[in-house]
């Protein structure tokens, strides 16, 4: 059984939500790759080609299956290859407590700037409706509205 770090946004529209958490990690990837491009005086384009490229994706990449109820949202960020699991759900008995209308919940494991990746994915979600978080789902499961 993995650790990890999950959110879940309570929305009707999974393709916006799905979108906003793409657009959201690929900016968090590109600003961290542009505080390291600074350190050395290039730009972007120049750190990832000529120093450390291999430390980080210019942005995410997105997979999914052919009936695009799961997704992955994979990137590169100082050496960590992190992927973000995204499953859309129609309802859930798992998140009964929490509410009976639709969501999309993301999730990614409990190590490095799990924690970061999940703020950044919370806060651009919260837009698009209520948002629950927790950190560490092998300590509680009991999410907390962000």
């Amino acid at each position: 059984m993995s650790v990890d770090t999950k959110c879940f946004v309570i929305t009707d529209d999974w393709k916006k939500a799905c979108q906003t958490a793409e657009k959201a990690l690929s900016a968090y990837v590109r600003g961290e790759i542009d505080k390291e491009a600074d350190k050395v005086g290039a730009n972007r384009l120049e750190y990832l080609l000529v120093f450390e490229g291999d430390k980080f994706t210019n942005g995410c990449r997105v997979f999914c299956n052919n009936s695009f109820d799961t997704f992955y949202i994979n990137f590169k960020v100082y050496t960590e290859n992190r992927s973000v699991f995204v499953f859309v759900e129609e309802s859930s008995h798992n998140l009964k407590d929490y509410t009976d209308k639709p969501v999309v919940r993301f999730s990614v494991g409990k190590w490095g700037g799990s924690d970061k990746i999940m703020k950044v994915l919370t806060e651009a979600l919260k837009d698009l409706g209520d948002v629950w978080y927790i950190e560490d789902d092998s300590v509680s499961d009991e999410y907390v509205e962000v």
